[in-house]
């Protein structure tokens, strides 16, 4: 029983590790595969925390982005808080709901 614990602590700590460590680009990626007519410009920061540069998308540009992560948000649907700077500043939580409809809430611009 105890080793059982210790292996799915170890797991749980492996994943949370993998998360905070892994590189923004990788997301960059992920978008661009995904949505293939988005332009996603310079990344920097973690999957965790990070920025970008510029987003453009069916002619709308956002620049000045930047994300945090937070895990707490998962049970509430919205685990990212993400801000905008240009053409409009603004924030918000954003997060996938069901049927994969786009959730925001909080959202000040």
């Amino acid at each position: 029983m105890k080793r059982g614990i210790w292996i799915i602590l170890g797991l749980v700590f492996f994943v949370v590790c993998l998360v905070v460590a892994t590189p923004a680009w990788i997301v960059r990626d992920i978008l661009v595969k995904q949505q293939p007519a988005m332009a996603v410009g310079n990344v920097s920061g973690r999957v965790w925390s990070g920025q970008l540069d510029v987003v453009q998308y069916q002619g709308i540009t956002l620049s000045g982005i930047s994300w945090t992560l937070n895990p707490l948000g998962i049970f509430s649907g919205v685990p990212v808080t993400i801000t905008v700077n240009e053409p409009v500043q603004g924030a918000g939580k954003i997060g996938v709901g069901s049927e994969q409809t786009l959730q925001l809430r909080k959202v000040n611009v």
